[in-house]
């Protein structure tokens, strides 16, 4: 078997659209016994990576194949915070997630397949087509599913950072809340978890305006009570009757502009270098910016008062 090249061709197909990884199940399909495999470990061609999967030679290890090896050892789908992470939704990466902790596997309960060298499984009774997707050749749950999961009082997220992950998931255009709304009804069962939390955010964004998100009502909220006066909110900006940006918050006599931003520890590098062109391009228009974060907004609401009323006062 090490020497038969049209089956190893065979499972460096399938471990090249899986980041390296490939599962004994699907070993089994293509017809290796388990002497063979046996073979294809001792010539150096798998190499054992999970308690049924294992990684390819010439694949290096990554999260992305770390979260394929811990689907394919539970034949179960990337879940919770690492489907968040696949996504692009809320504020994890897939790097930060790797060094902390492992993949976030969800399974039907019905399987019976909970071990998993390096995985948190979660079970369901109830995983639907529509819960389903694929994010990089990874089989992960759909936003919405997601976001269902991560308002689960027992595996999420505080509604606070909920609705932070909600509010930015529409603003990126991941998600709408009409579509949401449709998925909550979808979703809703008795005794599921999240369905309430996801609900409570969802009828606040109807509340307070779909353009605006929780943290820049409670900066608003906050500048209000300390007697500053209010910016104008979600203000466009144009130069030669080009679009340049939309900001959070503009005071135009004093051409002063307020963005805050609950994800941006861990944003891309493209996302970094995006917002700093913005910036610089609000600049060259002799704007001043100010960026407060989450923490700065929630844990420290006095340095955004005192901030914003030395920038008024300048």
């Amino acid at each position: 078997m090490p020497h038969d090249a049209p089956a190893i061709t065979r499972i460096l197909q399938i471990a090249g659209h899986q980041h390296g990884a490939i599962g004994r199940s699907q070993l089994a399909a293509l017809g290796v016994s388990a002497k063979q495999r046996h073979l294809l470990r001792t010539s150096g061609v798998l190499i054992p990576a999970g308690s049924a999967t294992f990684r390819v030679a010439g694949h290096a290890p990554g999260a992305h194949q770390r979260i394929m090896i811990a689907c394919l050892d539970v034949a179960g789908i990337a879940s919770h915070r690492t489907a968040a992470a696949l996504h692009g939704i809320g504020p994890w990466t897939l790097d930060h997630l790797d060094a902390h902790r492992p993949p976030d596997v969800l399974i039907r309960r019905a399987s019976g397949r909970y071990r998993a060298v390096d995985a948190r499984v979660h079970s369901t009774t109830w995983l639907t087509d529509d819960d389903r997707t694929e994010v990089g050749g990874i089989p992960c749950t759909s936003v919405a599913r997601t976001l269902l999961l991560l308002a689960d009082p027992a595996t999420g997220v505080p509604g606070d950072r909920l609705r932070g992950i909600v509010d930015g998931a529409i603003r990126d255009e991941k998600a709408t809340d009409p579509w949401l709304w449709w998925s909550l009804e979808r979703l809703r069962r008795r005794g599921r978890g999240g369905i309430r939390a996801l609900e409570a955010v969802l009828r606040d964004r109807a509340e307070l305006g779909r353009t605006e998100s929780w943290l820049e009502a409670e900066l608003l909220r906050i500048l209000e009570q300390a007697g500053v006066p209010l910016p104008i909110c979600q203000q466009r900006i144009e130069a030669d009757g080009s679009f340049v940006a939309r900001v959070d918050f503009l005071y135009p006599d004093q051409l002063l502009v307020i963005e805050v931003n609950g994800h941006r520890f861990h944003s891309s590098r493209e996302q970094l270098q995006a917002d700093a062109r913005r910036r610089w391009q609000l600049q060259q228009l002799g704007y001043r910016v100010l960026e407060f974060t989450y923490d700065d907004v929630v844990s420290d609401p006095m340095h955004v008062v005192r901030t914003v009323r030395a920038a008024l006062a300048a």
